[in-house]
């Protein structure tokens, strides 16, 4: 632990322009940690306002689908009385039938419980939900509170307390004309399951995720160690390679045949007066600084993999940043990496500028060498040790 939080090393992003950005890695060690800590605690607080929201809208929605249910169950059981006595009939004593056919499919979910009260305040019919409240009277089942904290047909669902001392949430409607009203009971544990459910499984998943964070800054913190020591082993070979490449006038290619981009080294950049705008060039930006008389490298390469050459050796001319032209000599063979299909193309090229111009001076140098000899008057001639003739003029 001491070795990960107290041993320091210096991550370096390399930034474009002038900003340069060096971070210890001990400060990025305890920024991510903060951050996945800061992370963790607005999750947990947007969490919670999410249950608390999520739980009165889960209220108020179960109050107005239990009210629907009701309003529903109501409407028809006084539009059947209501046909009777337009039939002429006096309607019947209220039976299980009756509420059974009232009411819908779905309506005894999550814990519904209705009932019909008679005029005289007796539970004579109740759902299959909860059969044991028929034949009660109603402040058996409410407990006397019920007569200040129910209003008939109200809009709302009323909290109260039930008789057995358990919070639930009642409503009534008026049956007219039958004597009695429809009565709906929801428990309050019955309300909140489905919520709690949905916490539960928010809190799991919280939970999982909690773990997960620790586990991958754990890993983080154990990791960075390892990969700063590769990254400076790393560093510490490249500096070397550069340096090494900076002192032959040589740059390193690698040139992804398929894609169409060239890797070059910084000492190619140096070669050419160019700063340096990535690892990686398109093919199109190093043809063009390519001399037009000299054979493009397009047809070289073609030429390489159809087996018309078995050996990159190529040499060309490319525009320096100044407008001048530096000779370079390329020397390449494909190379097939085991994860791609298509060959790369990876050597190195060497400049050879002062090498083309020591040649064009001597060049230079012996043709006039050799007009000279050519206007002398008397006739000249050149022996070697070994007695073969080196040069002579006309004469």
């Amino acid at each position: 632990m001491g070795g990960l939080f107290f041993k320091e090393r210096v991550l370096r992003l390399p930034l474009p322009g002038w900003a340069r950005v060096t971070i210890g890695e001990r400060s990025l060690r305890i920024l991510i940690t903060v951050l996945v800590s800061l992370f963790l605690v607005t999750l947990a607080l947007a969490l919670f306002l999410q249950l608390a929201q999520s739980r009165m809208t889960h209220l108020a929605e179960q109050n107005r689908q239990t009210l629907l249910y009701a309003t529903a169950a109501a409407q028809h059981i006084k539009q059947a009385a209501r046909t009777q006595l337009q039939s002429g009939y006096t309607p019947k004593p209220f039976t299980q039938e009756d509420l059974d056919a009232a009411l819908l499919p779905e309506a005894q979910r999550e814990g519904r419980i209705f009932a019909y009260v008679n005029a005289g305040g007796v539970i004579t019919v109740s759902s299959k939900s909860d059969g044991t409240i028929a034949g009660q009277t109603i402040g058996d089942v409410l407990s006397n509170r019920f007569v200040t904290e129910i209003n008939i047909n109200d809009t709302e669902m009323a909290r109260i307390q039930l008789a057995t001392g358990e919070e639930a949430y009642v409503g009534m409607s008026d049956l007219a004309p039958l004597p009695g009203s429809l009565l709906v009971i929801q428990k309050r544990a019955d309300v909140m399951r489905a919520w709690k459910d949905s916490v539960m499984q928010v809190s799991v998943l919280f939970a999982v995720t909690f773990l997960v964070l620790m586990m991958l800054g754990g890993a983080f913190h154990w990791q960075a160690a390892k990969a700063s020591e590769a990254d400076r082993t790393l560093t510490v070979a490249t500096e070397r390679l550069d340096k090494a490449l900076n002192r032959g006038h040589c740059g390193l290619w690698d040139w992804d045949i398929s894609r169409g981009r060239i890797f070059w080294s910084k000492s190619m950049y140096d070669i050419l007066g160019l700063e340096e705008t990535g690892e990686f060039l398109n093919f199109g930006d190093v043809a063009d600084r390519i001399h037009p008389e000299d054979a493009q490298l397009e047809e070289v390469v073609e030429a390489l993999l159809t087996g018309q050459k078995s050996v990159f050796d190529h040499e060309f001319r490319m525009r320096h940043v100044d407008g001048n032209w530096v000779w370079l000599r390329a020397r390449a063979e494909l190379s097939h990496a085991p994860e791609e299909e298509s060959p790369h193309l990876v050597g190195i090229v060497i400049d050879i500028t002062a090498q083309k111009l020591a040649d064009r001076l001597n060049q230079e140098a012996e043709l006039r060498l050799k007009d000279a000899i050519e206007n002398i008057s008397e006739a000249f001639v050149l022996w070697d040790a070994d007695n073969h003739l080196v040069l002579c003029n006309t004469k």
